[in-house]
């Protein structure tokens, strides 16, 4: 208990000292081998403990009631990484994404504070990808399918994330029609050797194609992989082969 009391103090102060930076990883085109897009990934700069990454920390933050402050702060620096690429005239033409919690999709003013990043750096929505996980979307489709429909009006895109790990993929498929469909690395690894987890990658592909969607393999770390990937006809790749997350967008 009382480490946990220590955690939850230390993020208190972690908002205050400004310690939680998105670290960016770069999202390949398989035809071309080009930069497309970049995520961007939160990390905790511990003081004590160096580099934290979410899963050390995340059920925390969503404990203490601060996972809209800390989504605003990880929006915040990924808009404006890419406003500084472009401006420098580089990562020109691609988008970032960025993880939203239910949480912070149902909450109130979501679409107004996504907008208003957008425009204090210039950056027309089309820039921005928010990435939803299925089980978030499952906690009230409803009002997720019309806060979803609000900001795709405006240009903003979706995608499904760690496809295939939650329930009902299919359904929500049709219903929310995201731009990009994730793969999760569950399935990416092993699917060399493992015919089940190679037909699991092969139906994600077809399926989401099928729902004109983008496909995104994850944690592609191998050059079979990317080579497997290619001939099952994804479309973009993401992972250490082709870029480590780093403090700020590189592509081209």
């Amino acid at each position: 208990m009382l480490v946990r009391y220590r955690r939850e103090a230390e993020l208190h102060e972690a908002f205050e000292r400004e310690e939680f930076v998105a670290h960016f990883q770069v999202e390949v085109d398989l035809r071309t081998g080009a930069p497309v897009g970049a995520e961007a990934l939160c990390r905790w700069a511990h003081p004590g403990e160096g580099l934290l990454l979410p899963g050390e920390f995340l059920h925390v933050v969503e404990e203490i009631g601060a996972i809209h402050e800390l989504g605003d702060l990880m929006r915040e620096q990924a808009v404006a990484a890419l406003a500084d690429a472009r401006a420098r005239g580089r990562f020109t033409g691609c988008w970032v994404s960025v993880n939203v919690a239910a949480a912070e999709l149902l909450g109130s003013g979501f679409v107004g504070r996504v907008m208003e990043t957008l425009e204090r750096h210039d950056l027309p929505p089309e820039s921005l990808c928010l990435e939803l996980t299925e089980s978030s979307l499952a906690s009230d489709p409803d009002s997720a399918v019309r806060i979803v429909g609000e900001l795709r009006d405006h240009g903003v895109a979706f995608a499904v994330d760690d496809f295939g790990t939650g329930y009902a993929s299919l359904s929500y498929l049709d219903r929310f029609s995201p731009e990009f469909v994730k793969i999760d690395r569950v399935f990416i690894d092993g699917m060399l050797t493992d015919a089940r987890r190679l037909a699991l990658v092969r139906s994600a592909i077809d399926i989401a194609h099928t729902f004109g969607a983008v496909t995104v393999a994850e944690g592609v770390e191998s050059d079979a992989q990317r080579q497997r990937l290619r001939e099952l006809g994804c479309d973009l790749v993401q992972g250490h082969l082709v870029g480590r997350p780093r403090p700020e967008i590189v592509g081209d």
